[in-house]
């Protein structure tokens, strides 16, 4: 583990430096906190290893308490449309502050180390501590449950937006929370008998639960340091605010939403816009004269389907149709997803199968047999 430590803050250097040199927006900033944060944490565990006193103990303590409240208020960040921190969001760090305040009140101004060695603290803690332990256990899985929530509703924006969401994909978020939430829920379960005393080493365990977590922060700091493209996701919103403000209260007529369904067909199908493979709803809603919200409610009357899986809809389709071509055996089956619009293996996989129910191979061997 101390290897780990050690090459971890090696690491966290390297990303400092890349992140101190591209171009900043304000989650940077709260990237960089739990970039240092994290390297305090793992310095703090190296400091352990050599020796627990009292200094070590409250390192370790500090600042794994210290890192839980930047990644949540980074994650709302990367969630809000406006990327703007909200006053509100300051109550998710009421927990840690409380444990803190109690901790060095207990420590220092009730001598608590005149009944108890630091190894005791860590090992069979008082009941007081215990509590403060598990229960900040169960607020943080809680949270990330919540958390987890806030990113699905978030993807399902995007479909109203994008045709190809690779590049603002959230997928990396959502792995990292998932993650956190699996290592905090085995820890607060497996740590209560062994504090309890009915499980006597636990090393292994938390050797395990510690090693997962400071790859899963590696991971986090990872992609929030090669930073995804949200800022067109913004921008998508903001260009048609100005249309949606004044169209929003009043619904298309059933007419309205006929004519321009042709209007989209028609270009779907005699001049194949779905080939861009960056196609967004704003630049359908460009052509046809309309808001995005308009976009949105014409798929959604007509097609009973998102922009996202309208267009995609129709590159499977082409797609399928560019397979059974003899004239195409010789592209492989990428060069015809890159054809059909998709802009990757991955993607063209994914949505393939999310609509045929078979990859693009097994589909292609079906059609050959």
């Amino acid at each position: 583990m101390l290897i780990v430590n050690i090459v971890g803050i090696t690491l966290l250097m390297i990303f400092l430096i890349i992140l101190l040199n591209k171009e900043w927006i304000f989650i940077d900033y709260l990237l960089l906190v739990i970039i240092i944060l994290f390297i305090f944490y793992l310095g703090a565990n190296i400091y352990a290893s050599y020796s627990i006193d009292l200094v070590g103990y409250l390192l370790l303590l500090s600042s794994a308490s210290l890192l839980f409240f930047p990644f949540i208020i980074y994650a709302l960040l990367v969630l809000d449309r406006d990327h703007h921190f909200k006053k509100s969001w300051m109550w998710f760090g009421i927990f840690d502050a409380l444990f803190l305040i109690f901790l060095y009140t207990d420590i220092f101004t009730f001598d608590r180390l005149e009944t108890y060695s630091i190894q005791e603290l860590l090992v069979s803690p008082p009941i007081s501590y215990l509590v403060f332990y598990k229960a900040h256990g169960v607020y943080k899985i809680s949270v990330l449950i919540w958390l987890l929530s806030k990113t699905r509703s978030f993807s399902n924006q995007l479909d109203s937006y994008y045709s190809n969401k690779e590049h603002v994909s959230i997928q990396w978020l959502r792995n990292f929370i998932w993650i956190y939430l699996g290592e905090n829920v085995v820890s607060t379960i497996v740590f209560i008998p062994f504090n309890l005393g009915y499980i006597e080493y636990i090393e292994t365990p938390y050797l395990i639960s510690n090693l997962v977590l400071v790859f899963s922060w590696f991971y986090l700091i990872y992609f929030g340091v090669r930073q995804f493209d949200l800022a067109n996701f913004k921008g998508a919103k903001k260009d048609s605010i100005h249309y949606e403000k004044k169209y929003l209260s009043s619904s298309l007529s059933e007419d309205t939403v006929n004519e321009l369904y042709s209007m989209v067909q028609k270009l779907f199908e005699e001049e194949k816009i779905f080939h861009n493979p960056e196609l967004r709803v704003q630049d359908l809603a460009n052509r046809l004269g309309v808001t995005n919200h308009n976009v949105s409610q014409v798929l959604n009357q007509k097609a009973g389907k998102t922009f996202y899986e309208f267009v995609n809809s129709y590159r499977v389709n082409f797609f399928k149709e560019l397979l059974k071509d003899p004239e195409k055996k010789r592209f492989t089956i990428l060069a015809l997803g890159m054809e059909s619009g998709f802009n990757s293996k991955a993607s063209l996989n994914r949505v393939f199968k999310q609509q045929i129910g078979k990859t693009p191979r097994e589909y292609l061997q079906q059609i050959s047999a």
